[in-house]
């Protein structure tokens, strides 16, 4: 192992190491008392939720959700990792694709630990075999369309750069949001969901550009 690759996962590991414990904890926490009395108050919240649907709604939370699905993370991340290679921005790249994926082992492995039933409401989406502790698509949504707006915050100049970094900023926010109102998630788990995104991408962040500033890969 060449002293470089070593240093980067001394970078990545312990942290990602970390977070993936103490987000169990947390699931665990929130599943098993005292905390577990929480979940009646956070039933109630999707349930009212439910109650005040409408037809717009759920045609935006339904894109919303495809936005963060897996298909479509992955289509993106894997269109956008091959843009920066092309254009020999590697570490960019290695940022991105790393973000993505590290938070999705993140995420598989909290809900190998806890097991979280989903919300009492109505789910508008067919229910993943995972536990409702963490959100995947908001973890998803957030180390994607997170890593995306990091990047264009860096390489991007002109009117564009503020309204699609704030685009990609915002969008997690709008899926959290959409989680909740489709039924998939406790309103807890869609914070786990945006704790997971951008711990992952903070440490990415260090492990591949936080010393290259805006210099040129």
């Amino acid at each position: 192992m060449t002293p470089g690759v070593h240093h980067l996962l001394r970078r990545i590991a312990p942290p990602l190491l970390l977070q993936t414990v103490l987000m169990v904890l947390a699931g665990l926490a929130v599943t098993h008392p005292p905390l577990h009395l929480w979940r009646p108050g956070e039933n109630a919240v999707t349930d009212r939720l439910a109650a005040n649907r409408v037809p717009a709604l759920d045609t935006v939370t339904s894109w919303l959700s495809f936005l963060a699905g897996t298909g479509a993370v992955v289509t993106v991340a894997a269109v956008a990792v091959l843009v920066l290679l092309l254009r020999s921005r590697w570490r960019e790249a290695a940022f991105l694709g790393a973000a993505v994926a590290a938070q999705s082992a993140v995420f598989l492995l909290v809900t190998v630990c806890v097991d979280r039933p989903r919300p009492s409401a109505p789910h508008l989406d067919a229910a993943p075999p995972t536990s409702s502790f963490p959100s995947g698509h908001v973890g998803a949504a957030v180390a994607l369309y997170g890593a995306l707006a990091v990047l264009a915050a860096l390489r991007l100049r002109g009117p564009l750069r503020l309204p699609l970094c704030a685009l990609a900023a915002v969008l997690p926010l709008l899926v959290a949001g959409g989680r909740l109102y489709r039924g998939m998630h406790h309103p807890s788990d869609v914070l786990a969901g945006l704790v997971n995104g951008v711990v992952v991408l903070l440490v990415m962040w260090r492990a591949f550009l936080a010393d290259r500033g805006r210099s040129t890969a």
